[in-house]
């Protein structure tokens, strides 16, 4: 069971309208087309604007946690919601569970929809979808559609066919890593093996100094005609193997919810292999889902956890995705990093450590 928590970004904003208008919008949140699938809109405030958009999979009408976590999801989220099946065969049976228990928990439903072959079709009922002739989806003609693909472009987004191919677009090679980046991995490890054994465990300044180099040396190549390069890629992969490094690196991407630099770190996931992998998918993961995108950072965590199934980042950041807890609350996690009064200091003070511990429970 796949399940995918977007979350709208405050600029650009474009006014929807309709069926058409939702129907439109969704896989510009999601990141890609969904198909046999249940999407839960949130809509929260007297302009109903778009929150929170869930997506899962159709499941059986008597899956009653599934009809729980999309319920609880609501109440918390939304002051009414729009509900959007997609399923060519016709009206899922798990649509009337959901209609049932959001009625229960006091969620207004402004609409129910079932879209096929190209139809949207009214289905609060079994009888008005029976009766409804359908609209058409919108076409890339359209003003709506047109101002929902700016919009994307401008947030720094892009829509696939299907979830699977937004899965591709961050995986590593398909066999074995090429031998110029397990050579630059290998080179990387040497150069960097003496202020990593300096502190195994906290961020001292001379890491913290070379993350940030490595860093901009990605960002730097991403841009360039030719790519992030074997070895631009292997400093960045080694670094973060350190796990101050790699909780500096998140605690950067989830600040202020920049989204420029996740081209550039899914650059460097796509060099790695399935062993080196678990640690930038993690940062790709928190970055993503902080700039709204909760499609790619599903398919990241996924393939965090894939590379290490116990990897406790990982694991922490599906719960929050799965809770739909929304980007900002990853804000917290910018606490972890050098606070200005220990640069110069090689470990960071008790109180230091705490406040990275509570940062991250705050997720939970």
């Amino acid at each position: 069971m796949t399940h995918h928590t977007a979350h709208a970004t405050s600029e650009p904003a474009v006014r929807l309208s309709g069926g058409q208008g939702i129907v439109a919008a969704i896989p510009q949140l999601l990141g890609f087309v969904p198909t046999d699938s249940l999407v839960l809109v949130c809509l929260t405030g007297p302009r109903s604007r778009v929150g929170p958009v869930v997506r899962v999979d159709l499941f059986p009408p008597g899956s009653t946690d599934m009809v729980r976590q999309l319920t609880q999801h609501a109440v918390r989220y939304a002051d009414s919601a729009v509900v959007v099946c997609y399923d060519d065969a016709g009206r899922p049976a798990c649509l009337d569970p959901v209609l049932e228990a959001l009625a229960r928990g006091g969620v207004p439903v402004v609409s129910a929809l079932c879209v096929g072959g190209g139809v949207i079709r009214e289905a609060a009922t079994a009888r008005a979808m029976a009766d409804d002739p359908g609209i058409p989806m919108l076409d890339q003609s359209d003003p709506q559609s047109q101002q929902l693909a700016a919009a994307t472009v401008l947030a720094g987004r892009r829509v696939l066919a299907t979830r699977a191919e937004l899965a591709a677009s961050i995986a590593g090679p398909e066999g074995p890593a090429d031998d110029g980046f397990r050579t630059a991995l290998a080179d990387a490890r040497d150069r960097f093996a003496a202020i990593l054994a300096e502190s195994p465990r906290d961020l001292t300044v001379p890491l913290s100094v070379a993350l940030d180099e490595a860093f901009a040396r990605v960002v730097s190549e991403d841009r360039s005609p030719s790519g992030v390069g074997p070895h631009a890629a292997a400093d960045l992969i080694v670094l973060i193997g350190h796990i101050g490094c790699r909780d500096q690196l998140v605690a950067r991407a989830v600040g202020r919810g920049d989204a420029s630099a996740i081209p550039a770190l899914i650059s460097v996931a796509r060099r790695c292999p399935r062993d080196c992998a678990a640690e930038i998918c993690a940062v790709l993961a928190a970055a993503a889902y902080r700039s709204g995108d909760g499609a790619l950072a599903q398919c990241a965590v996924d393939r965090t956890l894939e590379s290490a199934p116990n990897h406790r980042l990982g694991n922490l950041l599906r719960a929050a995705f799965t809770a739909g807890i929304p980007p900002q609350s990853l804000a917290a996690l910018a606490e972890i990093r050098i606070p200005a009064d220990q640069r110069g200091a090689k470990k960071p003070t008790k109180s230091t450590e705490q406040r990275q511990r509570r940062a991250i429970s705050r997720l939970s």
